[in-house]
């Protein structure tokens, strides 16, 4: 961890990702500290204060929305939203996905095939489409929400794992391993499940961009987080309707979302550069 902040503060854009990612982590783990006002604190008398402005609970930095709530409050809390989100729904893509890609990859054969075709088939699915799909029919909410990202993008991981594997599978380690007797299951945990860990944590740190993302989409479009619930995506839905005569409401959450992404993204960019040898000479 040391070499690669060390490395890190050799790259300006790793290094700009690591500090927006950090400042995103602290804002949702201090969040009660740190938050001005309760985000969920209306008054319909000091309804879209502009920003800088004071009312009778203090000074609005961000201004207020529509039920008088805080802007940067929610904001803040909203950090804790899309990060749960962005980094559950990614683990249950990560487990469902890793392991698909070992079996379909080591074993080959029907099994690569039959699951191969599954993830064509998801693939060939627009994912918003099957997002709606789903979320109309078991309901909105941020269980369901994780649900949904969590089995939406499985499909990278696994046809990534599965290159990994099959150019592993018949290397002379895994063959000797398979000649002292160990059993698939050991050869794939101790063997190969190492040899596949670099590629699998740039894809986790896209994946959580993503899926922060599409949280944002789909609370924007009322099918996402539950009810009332700080979020970027439900801030900036609300917002819209006032965009014309109380801008900050809508712009300062879609500032927070675009920050966010910009710094996972480039900070996996910097972690992909580390981990391949020739980008890091």
């Amino acid at each position: 961890m040391h070499k690669f902040f060390k490395y890190c503060l050799r790259q300006p854009s790793c290094f700009i990702g690591l500090f927006i990612v950090f400042m995103v982590i602290c804002s949702a783990v201090l969040a009660p500290v740190i938050s001005p006002m309760d985000p969920n604190g209306m008054s319909l008398v000091e309804r879209l204060i502009p920003s800088l402005e004071s009312s009778s609970r203090g000074m609005h930095i961000l201004g207020t929305d529509s039920l008088g709530r805080d802007v940067l409050s929610r904001i803040i809390y909203g950090a804790r939203i899309s990060l749960m989100v962005g980094l559950i729904s990614a683990f249950i893509s990560i487990m469902i996905g890793v392991t698909l890609g070992l079996i379909s990859g080591y074993f080959g054969g029907v099994v690569d095939a039959v699951i191969m075709r599954f993830a064509d088939i998801q693939l060939a699915f627009p994912f918003i489409l099957l997002a709606l799909t789903v979320m109309a029919t078991i309901g909105g909410g941020t269980e369901p929400l994780i649900f949904v990202l969590g089995i939406g993008h499985w499909m990278t991981y696994a046809r990534v794992v599965r290159g990994e594997v099959l150019s592993l599978k018949n290397t002379e380690f895994v063959e000797a391993a398979r000649a002292s007797g160990l059993k698939n299951v050991k050869i794939i945990i101790k063997h190969i499940l190492p040899n596949i860990v670099a590629p699998t944590i740039v894809l986790i740190s896209f994946n959580v961009a993503s899926n922060i993302l599409n949280e944002a989409s789909l609370s924007f479009l009322g099918i996402g987080v539950d009810v009332g619930t700080p979020s970027w995506g439900s801030l900036m839905a609300e917002g819209r309707e006032y965009i014309s005569t109380a801008w900050w409401v809508t712009t300062y959450s879609g500032l927070a979302t675009m920050l966010t992404v910009l710094g996972i993204n480039l900070l996996g960019d910097g972690v992909r550069d580390y981990l391949d040898p020739k980008l890091k000479k």
